[in-house]
């Protein structure tokens, strides 16, 4: 039996998710599109909404040939975000994440097209935790 106070629990969860979601917009721009991103907060946008479908991955040791068909397009379109990135320097701290993350994605775009499944799930989780550090060293 459900009660009406787990009913108002879970309409309350339901309306601070659904607020938390329209603070972060998705962005989810065409690879030639990332270079004309013109303002380091969409980038950062698009950053996590590609990143939302990464995170799961991580640390994964086998994927579907469908998903490293994902993992192409994404690898590649985070590869030029972090590209990006490093062009919209807000500091050396900054800057030395933003290489991280140039470096993981170009890990994970290689791992990927080597088909080396272990590779492209540790490049994933290096680039999950860049993001992480990144946040709690610049905001």
């Amino acid at each position: 039996m459900v009660s009406a106070m787990s009913i108002k629990a879970l309409l309350l969860a339901l309306a601070v998710a659904a607020s938390v979601a329209a603070c972060f917009p998705s962005v989810d721009p065409p690879l030639a599109d990332i270079s004309k991103l013109d303002k380091l907060e969409t980038v950062m946008h698009a950053n996590e909404t590609l990143g939302r479908r990464l995170w799961g991955k991580a640390g994964k040791e086998s994927f579907t040939d469908a998903e490293l068909t994902e993992l192409k397009d994404l690898g590649q379109r985070m590869e030029a975000l972090a590209e990006r990135t490093k062009s919209m320097s807000r500091g050396p701290v900054f800057d030395k994440h933003a290489e991280g993350m140039a470096q993981a994605t170009k890990a994970l775009s290689t791992a990927v097209e080597a088909k080396d499944a272990k590779g492209a799930g540790d490049a994933i989780t290096k680039m999950k935790q860049l993001c992480k550090d990144c946040h709690a060293d610049t905001r």
